[in-house]
């Protein structure tokens, strides 16, 4: 079932309940007020009829000539018909309008009436009752001490009965028209706000439809389709702009896999063809010893340049999958940096090397990834600055961080690279323009071991005066350990090879 269906669907099931609701309370009240009004006629009639006897204490009367009683003088359906009755059940009196069934049907409710043994007060009702078509009502007189039959004129009575009674084929007529008038316009309500809601669902629900058919266009060779946004600004359009941030960002993500995968084969592909190159070369005839030295030596630094770049790609895509927590342990700054130096001292440049820390720094941390980090800052600096030229190292603290800079006098960065050169593979202009051999890695695998280690990297460029590249961690970086869950995506503690 279709999203417009479920929703149609409950609001008119919502509708019809309150419209079915809402129907059965005003027939339920029109059907109690138009009943209360029949019933407080035929009391109305009986009670005028009653007080028309003239009540003594030895006998009660009922002279016509002295009342002016209007009811019954009409011969409609719906109007009340009328008899009085003595005390052996004879007709004293009777409306108009009653004709001889009648009669004969107010008779015998008379004289049930007078068979009761009744106690109540005079002139109560005591018979309401319904036969077919046709509802009665009884009342009665009697004198409370009663004068001999032979002493009484036509007139007198020992006791009166009052019966009336009104047809209610009118009230119900008027009951059936008030069902069908509230059913109809129920109907027709509910019919009508059927086509209204639907209408309104469609409407209303036709952006994401639309951005249903937009997103089924999407293909994993082209995140370029965007979905439409709305201009009212409501969840449809949230939904529409979280699903476009989304598509945004596996376009950067696809974008980036395919300049990587470009990069590495051309990478790869470059000191492969120079080992066939030179192995084809070297095996066209025979060789002196020095011939074949010259050959294997650049075959050695070939494959020493590709070896990096494997190492180098393994590290980020160890990076970008799941790998276990490093682990954190503290140490002495100080002792971490003398070892490191040990590393530099057979280094052409080793007298350009300045190293500045503050003492007494511990630092908890993985020191193998951060010798890593050291390794590949200060061997770009080397490279893409002259000989001679200081390269300054320096550990600090700063607040509840800890900061570890490199900074060189060499190339510099121009501004428009960058944005880029944390891009596996990128090489600024004054590299390219330098002829420093590289594969673009270093600053990525940098960039990576920063965040392993919770930190983050920061740099400073000017083109021709040189860089600066700063790490910034805390020296106690919460409760991530080895212990603890790390969340996904975080490097192994292993070091990768030295790659630029």
């Amino acid at each position: 079932m279709t999203l417009v269906n479920r929703v149609s669907a409950f609001f008119l099931i919502a509708l019809a309940s309150s419209l079915a609701g809402f129907s059965l309370l005003l027939y339920g009240l029109m059907e109690r007020n138009l009943t209360q009004q029949f019933h407080q006629r035929m009391h109305s009639a009986i009670n005028t009829l009653i007080a028309a006897i003239e009540d003594e204490p030895d006998d009660v009367k009922w002279e016509r000539s002295d009342h002016t009683v209007a009811i019954g003088a009409e011969d409609g359906l719906e109007e009340i018909r009328w008899a009085v009755f003595n005390e052996v059940g004879g007709t004293v009196d009777h409306s108009g309008n009653l004709s001889l069934e009648e009669e004969r049907d107010l008779a015998e409710v008379a004289r049930y009436e007078l068979g009761r043994d009744s106690m109540d007060p005079e002139g109560t009702v005591h018979t309401h009752f319904r036969r077919g078509d046709r509802e009665y009502l009884t009342a009665f007189r009697s004198a409370e001490a009663p004068k001999p039959v032979e002493e009484r004129t036509s007139l007198e009575f020992s006791r009166l009965v009052v019966a009336v009674m009104c047809s209610n084929e009118s009230l119900d007529r008027n009951l059936h028209e008030l069902a069908l008038l509230v059913g109809g316009l129920s109907i027709g309500t509910f019919l009508l706000a059927a086509i209204a809601g639907r209408w309104y669902c469609i409407k209303a629900l036709r952006p994401v439809r639309i951005m249903a058919d937009r997103a089924r266009s999407v293909t994993a060779a082209d995140f370029r389709m965007r979905l439409p946004v709305t201009d009212q600004r409501d969840e449809v359009a949230e939904l529409a702009l979280a699903f476009n941030s989304l598509l945004d960002q596996l376009q950067g993500a696809f974008e980036r896999q395919q300049r990587f995968t470009g990069d590495a084969a051309h990478q790869l592909r470059t000191p492969l063809t120079v080992l066939q190159g030179q192995i084809d070369v070297t095996l066209r005839r025979p060789r002196t010893p020095e011939e074949y030295n010259r050959t294997l030596t650049l075959l050695r630094e070939q494959a020493t340049e590709m070896h990096q770049a494997v190492e180098g790609l393994l590290f980020l895509a160890r990076a970008e999958g799941e790998g276990h927590p490093p682990v954190f342990e503290e140490g002495d700054v100080a002792t971490w940096i003398s070892r490191q130096l040990e590393r530099w001292n057979i280094h052409t440049r080793r007298m350009d090397l300045v190293v500045q820390v503050e003492p007494d720094l511990r630092l908890s941390t993985s020191w193998a990834l951060l010798s890593q980090l050291l390794h590949n800052l200060v061997d770009n600096a080397f490279k893409y600055s002259a000989p001679g030229s200081q390269v300054i190292v320096k550990a600090v603290r700063q607040a509840d961080e800890f900061v570890l800079s490199v900074q060189d006098h060499g190339h510099g960065i121009f501004k428009e690279d960058q944005p880029a050169i944390f891009e596996p593979f990128f090489r600024s202009k004054s590299a390219r323009r330098s002829g420093v051999p590289g594969v673009g890695l270093g600053l990525p695998i940098v960039q990576r071991i920063a965040q392993a280690l919770q930190g983050r990297i920061e740099f400073e460029s000017i083109p021709d005066e040189g860089s600066t590249f700063r790490l910034r961690v805390p020296l106690h970086p919460g409760s991530l350990g080895a212990t603890e869950e790390r969340p996904r995506g975080q490097v192994v503690d292993r070091e990768p090879a030295a790659t630029t």
